[in-house]
């Protein structure tokens, strides 16, 4: 079964509806269920722990929200932009699609609380959201396919890939 383009763009933005929406509701679980500052269990390993994050990946740029809404605003349209816009292969669209869902769902929150709401608390590691692990993933795949390639390591426009040489390229 060959899926077309525009399949492959579909695919991507109900996969970034369905991670944005899955980052949105637990997110609200964690606020309705914690405090700031609380984990649960107590202690472990893994723990849920509310963290109001007022910077960005790791705390860099701490109490910046404002470049930050900029920032994100500016790479969901690039995202937006490169979705719809290009075409290429199955695993950019979802790498897009992750990438859309964790800009959006970072981007809500400091619309709506002024930080970033993190909570997967894991041993030694940094805490983070649903929405850091979809950004995280997208890199990892974007990664892959350009290491590794596919069909194609390249991203072209589809006015390009459709009228040259009078035949489309899909």
């Amino acid at each position: 079964m060959q899926f077309n383009t525009t399949s492959h763009r579909t695919v991507s933005l109900i996969l970034a509806l369905f991670i944005f929406t899955f980052d949105q509701v637990t997110k609200f679980v964690v606020i309705r269920s914690l405090s700031i500052g609380e984990s649960w269990p107590e202690t472990g390993f893994f723990r849920i722990t509310y963290v109001a994050n007022t910077g960005s990946a790791f705390g860099l740029l701490s109490g910046l929200n404002h470049i930050l809404i900029f920032v994100a605003l500016m790479g969901i349209f690039v995202i937006l932009w490169v979705l719809i816009r290009t075409s290429s292969e199955f695993l950019i669209k979802i790498a897009l699609g992750l990438m859309l869902a964790g800009a959006a769902g970072n981007f809500v929150d400091r619309i709506a609380y002024g930080y970033v709401i993190d909570f997967i608390d894991v041993g030694p590691w940094y805490i983070f959201n649903v929405a850091d692990s979809a950004i995280v993933i997208s890199v990892f795949v974007l990664i892959f396919v350009f290491s590794f390639g596919g069909k194609s390591n390249s991203v072209k426009c589809d006015k390009e890939e459709t009228y040259q040489n009078g035949y489309s390229n899909e």
